[in-house]
C-alpha cells in the first residue's frame, strides 16, 4: 500500500511524527476473512482437494498456482457472507503514525511495517512518499540553510545587531559596520541534521542592502551632502574599480 504525505520544511528539517489516516483491505469481520456465512459449513474444492493449489508440470518441471475453481482458499463457498458478499475483505481507515527523521530528503519514501493491507494470516507494509513544502524564507543546500535577509543602508552602512530566524526560533546576529551587499554570515549548527548522524549543517545569511526608493527632496538633499562629505577611502571597492579603468584607458 502506498500514502503520499506532505510535510513543512522545518518538520522535514527537525524531524517529526505524523499522524495518516489511510484506507485498506482487512478481513471480514463477520466471517473472518473466509467468504462464508457465518455458521455455513463450506465442503473442500474438489479441484484441488482442499490444498487450494494446482499443480502444473511442463515436462520435467513442475509448478503450483491457486487454484482457480476456489480462488486458492481450499473450500467451494455456497452460502456467501452476506457483509462482504464472499470476498473475505471489507475496507477500513485506520490511523497510522509516520516518524519522519531530521534530515529526511523530498522524494524520500518511509515504511511503516503492517500499516498495508491485511490478510487473515500476514500484514502488508505501508510505503509512505514524503513530499516537503517550500519555506518562504528558507531554501536548503545540502544540511545547510539558507536565507537573505534585507537590511537598511543605514544599518549596513553604522552596523546593527538583528534578529534573524532559524529553523528553532530567532537569534541576534550582529552586523558589522560597512557590511556590503551580498555578504555571508555563517551561523554554525543552526542548519539540519545529517541524516543518519548526529552532526548538523549551518545557516547561511546573505545580506541584501535595500536602496530605498520614492525619495522626497529632504532626503535627497541629504543624501547629496552625505556624498559630497564622505572622505575618498570610503568607497574602497569603487575606488579600485576607477583605478581599474584608468590602467585599461577606458
Amino acid at each position: 500500500l502506498t500514502y503520499d504525505l506532505t510535510v513543512s520544511f522545518v518538520e522535514a528539517a527537525l524531524g517529526a511524527e505524523k499522524k495518516i489516516r489511510v484506507t485498506r483491505s482487512v478481513p471480514c469481520m463477520s466471517c473472518r476473512g473466509t467468504g462464508a456465512a457465518p455458521g455455513s459449513n463450506p465442503p473442500p474444492c474438489a479441484e484441488c482437494k482442499g490444498t487450494g493449489e494446482t499443480k502444473l508440470k511442463r515436462g520435467f518441471l513442475s509448478s503450483t498456482r491457486p487454484c482457480v475453481a476456489c480462488g486458492g482458499k481450499g473450500v467451494r463457498i455456497l452460502e456467501p457472507c452476506p457483509s462482504c458478499s464472499g470476498r473475505g475483505k471489507e475496507k477500513r481507515e485506520d490511523e497510522l503514525t509516520v516518524r519522519i527523521p531530521p534530515g529526511v530528503q523530498d522524494g524520500a519514501v518511509r515504511t511503516v511495517r503492517g500499516g498495508g493491507e491485511i490478510e487473515p494470516d500476514s500484514k502488508g507494509d505501508l510505503h509512505v512518499t514524503v513530499h516537503i513544502e517550500k519555506h518562504p524564507l528558507f531554501e536548503r543546500d545540502g544540511a545547510d540553510v539558507r536565507m537573505t535577509l534585507p537590511v537598511s543602508v543605514p544599518m549596513a552602512a553604522l552596523g546593527a545587531t538583528v534578529e534573524v530566524p532559524t529553523l528553532e526560533g530567532k537569534v541576534q546576529m550582529k552586523i558589522p559596520p560597512g557590511t556590503q551587499s551580498g555578504k555571508v554570515f555563517r551561523l554554525r549548527g543552526r542548519g539540519i541534521p545529517v541524516f543518519g548522524g548526529a552532526a548538523k549543517g549551518d545557516q547561511l545569511v546573505t545580506i541584501q542592502v535595500e536602496i530605498p526608493q520614492g525619495l522626497g527632496r529632504k532626503h535627497r538633499k541629504l543624501l547629496e551632502e552625505l556624498e559630497e562629505s564622505l572622505p575618498a577611502d570610503a568607497h574602497p571597492v569603487r575606488a579600485a574599480y576607477l583605478d581599474t579603468l584608468r590602467k585599461l584607458g577606458l
